[in-house]
């Protein structure tokens, strides 16, 4: 298995349940297409705003981070940045540094329990509020409304409007995006997952979809509304950080949330039981960050200790990406256990892999981490946002283990 991470435009997905092959790969294309023009714009990745603690900037030759962790991840998301004002400080903190590039996380709607971008509820979609802590939804969502209840109706707003007209029949996407999202906040539905749902709107039923358009209307535009607002900020956050000479590196998760508009919307792809239930699900095995794994079994399972490896479609995916975007930079999440399959697979597309620093002391003379054992097309990290700061980790961790100080 080999983890991808892409310097495309819309990142994220963990998909809770196994797209079959032959359409998960145009899939996969049609997603990423969106983004193509955003690829040659200055040469900059292109990605959605989320703050990294700085160990998990790449040091030296060429490494991406990318991590499937679900119970790490969500202490990460909750540190997001406002578009305006912080956000600008940062990237001018970072030109200042010396620095060239900004990795960043998904910047999806997170999964309500977790709070994981990791596990979105749309791959498409962006996390309006920027912080996914509760007290600060509760102030923002207000304003946020507010805003785009504004731009939907004051007159001395429709050169904006136009914009986002025109915005939206260039983003398709949208129309599911803001069925489902409305959905999911509704009374007798936002506690259930979709496949829960009652028949008419679980199967996209004609009918059923036409009323709740019609009855949240309002919500709906706004929810648009929001995310045109928040794909012209990002946008120019972008244009500010390329001006500065900072790329943008962005993160793609192998898979998308089941609880998700791109499981809802597009059922024909997934592993799902007639009752629209995930009758499998992804994850990872048992391993140091989890001694139950992540989910990655049958869907009634309870862990991953049990599972099966899937096979993937291989080189046949980074072709069909080719085909359809041309030159696509791919950097490789490359961490655990490699078999030998996965690094002539990544050698085979070019993708630079991965070492960090932290992995560097344990495990022999042959540890690939360590400085001296490190390979060529790899991009080198202290740590990435699974581990402790390196403050932290020389503190704590290595200071115990060997008495140094």
């Amino acid at each position: 298995m080999m983890h991808i991470f892409v310097i495309v435009g819309e990142q994220r997905h963990i998909l809770t349940a196994y797209p079959k092959q032959l359409h998960a790969i145009n899939w996969a294309a049609m997603l990423l297409s969106r983004h193509q023009s955003l690829l040659v714009n200055k040469g900059c990745a292109a990605g959605r705003l989320s703050a990294l603690p700085l160990s998990s900037i790449g040091v030296s030759s060429s490494r991406a981070n990318w991590s499937n962790r679900r119970s790490q991840i969500g202490k990460v998301a909750a540190r997001k940045m406002p578009i305006r004002g912080q956000a600008r400080a940062f990237v001018d903190w970072v030109a200042s540094a010396g620095l060239r590039c900004w990795q960043i996380l998904p910047m999806v709607p997170p999964d309500p329990m977790f709070y994981s971008p990791y596990s979105g509820t749309d791959s498409n979609a962006d996390q309006e509020l920027q912080v996914t802590a509760k007290k600060v939804a509760e102030v923002k969502l207000p304003l946020i409304s507010k805003a785009a209840a504004r731009l939907l109706s004051d007159p001395k707003f429709q050169g904006l409007r136009d914009d986002m007209t025109a915005w939206r029949k260039s983003h398709a996407w949208i129309e599911d995006s803001a069925m489902f999202g409305v959905a999911r906040t509704q009374p007798g539905l936002s506690d259930k997952a979709w496949w829960d749902w009652p028949e008419g709107m679980r199967f996209r039923q004609e009918k059923a979809m036409a009323e709740f358009r019609k009855e949240h209307h309002q919500a709906i535009e706004e929810f648009v509304a929001t995310q045109f607002l928040f794909d012209k900020q990002w946008m120019a956050l972008r244009a500010y950080a390329n001006d500065l000479g900072i790329k943008i590196l962005g993160d793609m998760p192998i898979y998308v949330g089941g609880h998700s508009v791109d499981v809802w919307a597009h059922q024909e792809l997934f592993e799902l039981g007639p009752d629209g239930h995930p009758t499998t699900v992804s994850g990872v095995p048992p391993d140091a960050f989890s001694e139950t794994g992540y989910y990655c079994v049958d869907a009634k399972a309870e862990t991953a200790m049990v599972g099966d490896w899937k096979k993937g479609p291989g080189l046949e995916l980074f072709d069909a990406l080719k085909a359809k975007l041309g030159a696509v930079p791919i950097l490789a999440e490359d961490l655990g256990v490699i078999t030998a399959d996965v690094v002539q697979l990544r050698e085979a597309i070019g993708a630079p892999g991965m070492v960090v620093l932290q992995f560097a002391w344990g495990g022999g003379p042959g540890n690939v981490h360590l400085p001296h054992m490190h390979y060529d097309n790899s991009y080198c990290y202290p740590g990435t946002h699974d581990n402790e700061t390196c403050t932290g980790w020389f503190k704590d961790r290595w200071a115990a283990q060997d008495g140094l100080r």
